[in-house]
């Protein structure tokens, strides 16, 4: 029986880290972020993103380099949030469709971890989703922390993303983020022996 498990958050809560404990004891991981770099690595997504936000020079830039640029714009602009929005979310969609119908007859466990997962409906395809949830302040610390973004960036991410609220009351299993990454481990790992039914070693 195959298990796909999605584990959520909105940006700083942990979801990352909390799936990397996992990665023993599943079959695979596999990241939304990561998908999103690699579609930008893909020359049909970069011509696109030129031509519909009417910046051509992006058709020759790396992933890191859209990403940059685009980081600084598109969170303060609704109308090109929408497009990238439109132009990657459709085929994020369709990329985790058709990898959980081809994980569907196999026998394992495996994990999708992002922010994004209930924005973009992905719980459709998942056994069981799991909310780390944060408080906005510890969000902020640990983003500043870990990539030096101010509060105000993390705000205006946090605006594009469901309520924490809501992603609690979506969640399958919960996991508040309080306290050290020893409780954080101990949490994932717990839930996840209680989902599969899977000893821990």
């Amino acid at each position: 029986m195959a298990f796909l498990i999605g584990i959520t958050g909105n940006s700083g809560c942990g979801q990352s880290t909390a799936a990397s404990y996992l990665k023993e004891h599943c079959s695979g991981i596999c990241s939304l972020d990561s998908l999103g770099h690699r579609l930008l690595n893909k020359d049909y997504v970069k011509r696109e993103i030129a031509c519909e936000m009417d910046m051509p020079e992006l058709a020759e830039s790396s992933s890191e380099q859209i990403r940059k640029v685009l980081g600084k714009t598109v969170f303060q602009d609704p109308d090109s949030m929408r497009v990238l929005n439109r132009i990657m979310h459709l085929r994020m969609r369709k990329w985790v469709a058709g990898a959980a119908a081809a994980l569907s007859s196999r026998t394992g466990t495996w994990v999708l971890e992002g922010a994004l997962i209930f924005e973009l409906e992905l719980d459709r395809y998942l056994s069981h989703v799991v909310t780390v949830a944060g408080t906005f302040q510890r969000c902020c610390a640990n983003l500043a922390a870990r990539d030096g973004i101010t509060e105000e960036d993390v705000a205006l991410r946090w605006r594009w993303q469901l309520p924490m609220e809501e992603k609690i009351r979506r969640a399958d299993r919960v996991l508040k983020n309080s306290l050290d990454l020893d409780y954080l481990r101990s949490g994932i790992l717990t839930i996840f022996q209680d989902i599969t039914e899977k000893p821990i070693q």
